[in-house]
């Protein structure tokens, strides 16, 4: 009997301090679910200038790479059309052989865009985490 009072007891009181407590809990629980962010233009708070001159390296690199594609697209027109000019002639290998070589000497300048962006943008991000890392943590 002494039992069943507490429990009828305890089920029914709900006072404006329990609702503020639990209002209360759940915000601190919701605040430490969210993660802090921090503005974009602060990480660069970090750098350095090699930090920076790897940056710049890597939006060249960026600039060179995506210049490939068009340029690409070109040298395969000009070495389409010398197959076609010089179709009748004794001049075919010679015209081809100049396209190809510009179409090689492009193929490696990607390639060496494409590892001077990879390469520079894998650097900065791992230099300005350790940055962080040091000064945040320890």
């Amino acid at each position: 009997m002494i039992g069943t009072k507490e429990k009828a007891g305890a089920s029914t009181s709900t006072s404006g301090d329990d609702v503020e407590y639990s209002r209360l809990s759940k915000e601190k629980e919701i605040q430490s679910k969210r993660t802090d962010t921090v503005p974009f233009c602060k990480v660069f708070a970090y750098a350095d200038s090699t930090d920076y001159m790897l940056m710049f390296a890597g939006i060249i690199g960026a600039i060179g790479n995506g210049l490939c594609t068009p340029l690409m697209s070109i040298l395969l027109g000009d070495l389409t059309n010398s197959f076609g000019d010089n179709q009748n002639s004794d001049n075919l290998v010679p015209a081809v052989s100049k396209v190809s070589l510009n179409l090689f000497c492009m193929a490696v300048g990607a390639g060496l865009a494409s590892f001077l962006r990879k390469y520079s943008c894998i650097n900065v991000t791992h230099l300005i985490v350790l940055r962080v890392v040091w000064h945040c943590v320890i």
